[in-house]
């Protein structure tokens, strides 16, 4: 059986922090990295997508980058942190509550 999104956030060696609130019982069929502008023709729905915004650097806006995968219904959108006093982009994090 797939292990959930509430499953990968109760194990706490792995520090992680729901910043926008979804449902936390999806199954995560499989995880991809990425910093591709739209992943999308490799996803097939319920990943948990990794992602550091590096495509950030190359112009794309949050907005921009959620949304490809809110139409590929995945299951989750984990953005790692660079710095230890860093956070989670404003932008991104109301691109994903508007998802």
């Amino acid at each position: 059986m797939p292990m959930t999104v509430r499953e990968l956030l109760s194990d706490p060696a792995l520090d992680l922090q729901v910043v926008v609130d979804g449902p936390l019982d999806r199954p995560i069929r499989w995880v991809h990295t990425t910093e591709l502008k739209d992943p999308t023709r490799y996803l097939q729905g319920g990943e948990l997508i990794l992602t550091t915004g590096v495509w950030r650097d190359a112009g794309l806006t949050s907005a921009q980058f959620v949304a490809p995968l809110r139409r590929m219904d995945v299951a989750a959108l984990g953005y790692g942190i660079p710095a230890a006093d860093g956070d989670v982009p404003a932008d991104l994090v109301r691109a994903c509550r508007r998802a």
